[in-house]
């Protein structure tokens, strides 16, 4: 990939990835400079580069390739190299696949049961996104502007220019090429497949077809924000509401929130309390501060807190909140929250919410999360587990980080425990909030083999 992208100046750079019950498959393909076919016979040796020039011109060791051939011969594979001077190369291997393999039924697919058109001048982008369309599940046609379609496009070279759009004719289960059709124009920097899936999956699309998720609640809202600086708290949260709002609002601290405040001004604002760089309760106020400045209607806060006690969430309304959630919070209670938001008016809820006791976590919360993620759980879970390794990861080499920093930490790994519902982590994670003097690395194993037990049995 690194040759590949500095070899090339115009054109494009193509990886392909594939998994196959006894093979694994990857390919980089590049429209560079190329290799000349008397250099290509040593270009695996240590120290080589096409020729002297390329190294002066490129810099450079010469030891990429022959490492990724080592590599690869280790793994029972072998590199291979295709190339032409001055139209590109190809780097391609395959290697046994030793682990269990089971195909995603269709069904799982994040497109299953789209039917997608694809328009767009560019060979391609119009390749890549219907490639990319069609492992996500949808079916798709491609249409050129003759009215001409066909299912597989050829991969052709791009312009270079990257300023072609692509249009989709999304409809679902029924044909694209119908009427009653949504069309969606996408620049280039949004074919990735998680912005296809945003701008391609949506309830309205599906809501005629499929069954609401069970007591989800009809709110609607111009803008939410959601303000959290732990990921997979946004991701879990966004999953929530995203049907309730035409547009979601990310934020990670409440610097950020504060800033995309003034720019939006949503209606409905979910803030976590504590966050580095600026907490929930000093954006609250200057959120306030601004309204008041400028004239607005409040919005509605609802503070998202690990905190039970009736203190804290007094300090919640005495900032400016509205109403406040303990997290884990089930989608009930979320529910009767947004109702207030919906029913009063913000300036008139200053009343004190009702608090249950800190709930003790069984299998509930988890169960809830796993109900509202649905086909989303398992990219929810794989979040948690990369955030959750990379925090212990930090924690075990402390070295550098003060008192604070470790703190923040724990608590980081607390609330995301909290949240997805796995309440023995979050207890260990709580001692080390509590006590960051004493991280002990036995605490820090438990957590890791706790984790490593987790994808075990939901991965």
């Amino acid at each position: 990939m690194g040759n590949a992208l500095k070899f090339t100046t115009k054109g494009h750079v193509i990886v392909t990835l594939s998994v196959k019950q006894d093979s694994f498959f990857a390919s980089v393909k590049d429209t560079g400079i190329g290799i000349a076919e008397e250099h290509r016979a040593h270009i695996f040796e240590p120290f080589q580069q096409a020729e002297s020039s390329t190294s002066r011109t490129y810099a450079g060791t010469g030891l990429g390739l022959t490492i990724v051939s080592s590599y690869v011969e280790l793994l029972g594979g072998k590199l291979k190299l295709d190339s032409a001077l001055g139209q590109g190369t190809c780097v391609s291997f395959s290697v046994p696949n030793y682990t269990e393999f089971s195909t995603s039924r269709s069904s799982d697919l994040p497109l299953n049961g789209y039917q997608i058109v694809v328009t767009t001048p560019d060979p391609l982008e119009r390749y890549v996104t219907t490639t990319t369309l069609q492992a996500l599940g949808a079916a798709c046609r491609v249409a050129n502007y003759e009215g001409n379609f066909t299912d597989s496009p050829p991969l052709g070279t791009s312009d270079g220019s990257g300023d072609s759009s692509v249009q989709l004719s999304v409809a679902y289960r029924k044909k694209a090429d119908s009427e009653d059709l949504t069309t969606k124009i996408l620049r280039p920097k949004e074919l990735t497949p998680s912005a296809l899936i945003d701008s391609i999956d949506e309830p309205r699309l599906r809501s005629a077809q499929l069954n609401k998720p069970i007591d989800q609640v009809n709110f609607e809202f111009e803008q939410i924000m959601i303000v959290d600086d732990v990921e997979t708290n946004r991701f879990l949260l966004k999953m929530q509401v995203e049907h309730m709002s035409a547009e979601i609002l990310l934020a990670e601290n409440g610097d950020v929130a504060l800033t995309l405040f003034r720019e939006k001004m949503p209606n409905l604002i979910l803030m976590d309390c504590q966050m580095p760089i600026m907490d929930g309760y000093l954006a609250t106020k200057l959120i306030r501060d601004f309204e008041s400045q400028m004239g607005l209607k409040p919005c509605y806060i609802i503070a998202l807190t690990a905190s039970a006690l009736e203190s804290d969430h007094q300090k919640c309304l005495d900032c400016g909140m509205n109403a406040s959630l303990t997290k884990p919070f089930s989608h009930d209670a979320l529910n009767k929250a947004l109702a207030s938001a919906c029913i009063q008016p913000a300036e008139s809820t200053r009343t004190k919410p009702q608090v249950d006791n800190f709930p003790e976590l069984e299998s509930d919360t988890l169960n809830q999360v796993i109900k509202i993620s649905g086909k989303n759980f398992s990219s929810l879970l794989a979040l948690y587990l990369s955030d959750s390794r990379e925090t212990i990861s930090k924690l075990s080499n402390e070295n550098g980080l003060v008192n604070s920093e470790i703190s923040k930490l724990g608590h980081k790994l607390k609330s995301a425990s909290l949240s997805i519902g796995f309440p023995r982590i979050a207890e260990l994670a709580a001692e080390i909030e509590r006590d960051p003097e004493n991280v002990q690395h036995a605490r820090l194993d438990l957590i890791t083999s706790y984790l490593d037990t987790i994808e075990e049995r939901f991965g």
